[in-house]
């Protein structure tokens, strides 16, 4: 019902996110956007590798394939993967890291969108690479 958007002043370079009794607490470090310019390489390999690395753990992966036909949020997603908010939140970081999510706000809801542009891309470097 609520979402608490807060500056991270211990931990800079990153972005973290809990939902607790239906309000989202967000943290992001002051030196994110940075990080992300770095973490979503421009190096072709590097951004395909992180995105394979991600979608080769399990509950990543049902996550991707459950926001693979629409977009979902939180408390949805721990309900059908039976796990809790946050280990949703905990995945979420990586998923969201890699460029496999986005995040979109309706009201006073945030959902999660598989970026599905992100993963084509990923399948048609490896398509290249293999010479498939």
């Amino acid at each position: 019902k609520k979402i608490h958007v807060t500056v991270s002043v211990f931990n800079s370079y990153d972005l973290n996110f809990a939902i607790e009794d239906n309000i989202l607490y967000l943290y992001v470090g002051l030196r994110y956007e940075e990080t992300m310019k770095k973490n979503i390489s421009s190096n072709e390999m590097d951004q395909s590798l992180l995105v394979f690395k991600n979608i080769a753990e399990k509950t990543r992966l049902e996550i991707a394939k459950f926001l693979l036909h629409g977009e979902h949020f939180g408390q949805e997603i721990a309900e059908k993967l039976q796990i809790s908010t946050a280990a949703v939140s905990y995945q979420m970081n990586y998923l969201f890291a890699a460029n496999l999510v986005k995040i979109k706000k309706v009201d006073r809801k945030v959902y999660y969108v598989l970026n599905k542009d992100t993963v084509r891309k990923a399948i048609e470097f490896l398509e290249r690479e293999l010479e498939l």
